[in-house]
């Protein structure tokens, strides 16, 4: 892994300004008296637990029936490698239970109580801290009966070649961990690539006649950055007129007008004959009881009512023909009485303007541009593979991509990819190309963009964030959490990467716990003697 010069640098500096820092705070009393091992004193013992949200961290003398010990509880959030700063701490050892209502200092709660009788018993560490609140199983606490059977009972442990790196220098620095784990990675090609629109997302729209441009009715010309959807009128155009077209147009108007005076006579005179059928009807049925009329005689009676009724619907529709020519028709400025034809542009798909250089009034030809419209919500994803990795493609594995103006942005691509036909001579690559969701509009045309196109897939890796990984003299390495304040080197051996993660292949086991945030500073400081003499015994 690449590192920069001044970060390292900087990395350093803080490392050297957190040593003597930390020989104040496994110096001061407080600590010092509840963890340093005096040669009077009983030996010390630790106890490196993880719960759900933190890291326990206990150390305490042997324990002896019916003598004080001093419990030094180091609480650190997994999340952020905070300590925690409020709450109260409870140690329920069997049935007795010692507390402290709040830390002594950061992340630290120096608990303080005498085991009243001898035995193994459950313990148990409870941590009620808001968000952060909880039980931790210690396991069983061994009582001893007296100072001699604690002794005999403790061996000292020897310097096993572990980084020690107290709770206090990993808080300063926010450090994290994370858990080695199983998941499943994927092989990636990784090619460069850019973002490009479909042929289809853009259109330009023309002038269909030679005229004067003028905005559609109750709107303004569009301008760019306007959204707009398929069928909207977005310009109008108002081609020139001669005379002779304005005589024959005030001609139609006129027949028009007189067309729509004849229907309605029509229709009325028509509701009139209808309306005098329906009496005579009426009239015949209610003589009929008494003989007064034929069957014949009320046979034609409806005969007329259906012939009126007839008389009078095609009236209606030949008005209602008149009507919609004269709506239809060319418009007739009320103070030139000239008249007015415009032409509609209308938007064919949906999208934003890119383009509108023209004004209101302006004069524009036959094919004139006047609009660009684009669709990007959908763009294409174009990278280039060279030939001689093509075999590795498969079309069912997808592909992911990053881009450089996107950081953080990872975007998944789904589906079979399309592959050109045609090997560029010049760079001996072939053009490769995803279809991707652009809804929100983030993805611009021409953003440099790297393609991973999955080749292969291992399920079930034993894996690792890359971030976890210090190169140590060209060798890839993680430190691993041997106990709270205690870090041991792991040269690895890797095998494929997948995004922010790395196979390992040897050098650490499923469960184990590695530094991520602040490993290269566990690795500096494994190189400083200083920090070795320091960790809490």
């Amino acid at each position: 892994m690449k590192r920069n010069t001044s970060l390292s640098i900087s990395v350093l500096a803080a490392v050297l300004a957190l040593t003597p820092a930390c020989e104040r705070l496994s110096r001061s009393p407080e600590v010092a008296a509840a963890t340093l091992d005096a040669p009077d004193e009983l030996p010390s013992l630790q106890h490196t637990v993880f719960g759900d949200r933190v890291l326990l961290f206990l150390e305490h003398p042997a324990l002896v029936r019916g003598e004080v010990a001093r419990f030094a509880v180091h609480f650190s959030v997994l999340a952020t490698g905070e300590p925690v700063r409020v709450g109260r701490a409870t140690l329920r050892l069997g049935s007795q239970e010692f507390s402290l209502e709040a830390p002594t200092r950061e992340g630290i709660f120096m608990i303080e109580g005498a085991p009243s009788s001898a035995g193994a018993f459950a313990a148990r560490v409870t941590l009620a801290a808001g968000d952060v609140a909880e039980d931790v199983e210690l396991g069983e606490l061994v009582v001893h009966a007296d100072e001699a059977a604690a002794r005999a009972a403790v061996s000292d442990e020897e310097d096993d070649g572990t980084v020690a790196f107290l709770l206090e220098q990993q808080w300063k620095l926010a450090l994290t961990l994370a858990r080695v784990e199983r998941r499943d990675l994927a092989q990636n090609l990784v090619v460069p690539a850019s973002v490009r629109l479909p042929e289809s997302a853009s259109v330009d729209l023309h002038a269909p006649i030679a005229g004067t441009l003028h905005a559609a009715e109750g709107r303004a010309l569009p301008r760019v950055g306007d959204l707009v959807r398929a069928g909207d009128v977005l310009a109008e155009i108002e081609p020139p007129i001669d005379s002779a077209t304005i005589a024959q147009l005030h001609a139609l108007r006129l027949e028009l007008d007189m067309q729509l005076v004849e229907a309605v006579h029509e229709v009325e005179h028509s509701k009139l004959r209808r309306t005098f059928a329906q009496r005579e009807l009426d009239r015949l049925r209610a003589l009929r009881p008494d003989g007064l009329s034929t069957l014949p005689e009320l046979d034609a009676a409806e005969r007329e009512v259906e012939f009126t009724i007839h008389e009078e619907e095609l009236a209606l529709g030949r008005k209602e023909t008149v009507e919609r020519m004269l709506t239809e028709r060319a418009r007739f400025d009320t103070r030139t009485g000239s008249p007015v034809i415009r032409v509609p542009v209308r938007a064919t798909i949906d999208g934003a303007v890119t383009r509108a250089p023209h004004a209101v009034g302006a004069s524009v030809d036959a094919q004139t541009e006047l609009v660009r419209v684009v669709d990007s919500s959908r763009v294409w994803i174009e990278g280039r593979v060279s030939e001689f990795d093509l075999h590795k493609l498969t079309e069912k594995l997808g592909a992911s991509a990053t881009f450089l103006g996107l950081p953080g942005v990872r975007l998944e691509l789904d589906g079979a990819p399309w592959i050109a036909p045609r090997v560029a001579e010049e760079s001996r690559s072939v053009q490769v190309r995803f279809s991707a969701q652009n809804a929100q509009g983030a993805l611009l045309e021409g953003m440099l963009a790297e393609l991973s196109l999955r080749t292969g897939r291992v399920v079930g890796a034993l894996a690792l964030p890359a971030e976890a990984i210090v190169m140590d003299q060209g060798m890839p390495t993680a430190y691993v959490m041997k106990t709270g304040e205690s870090f041991e080197r792991r040269v690895l051996r890797l095998g494929l990467r997948d995004g922010d993660f790395v196979e390992v292949l040897d050098g650490l086991a499923e469960g184990e716990r590695v530094a991520v945030r602040g490993a290269y500073i566990v690795r500096l400081a494994s190189m400083s003697p200083a920090t070795m003499e320091h960790h809490h015994h």
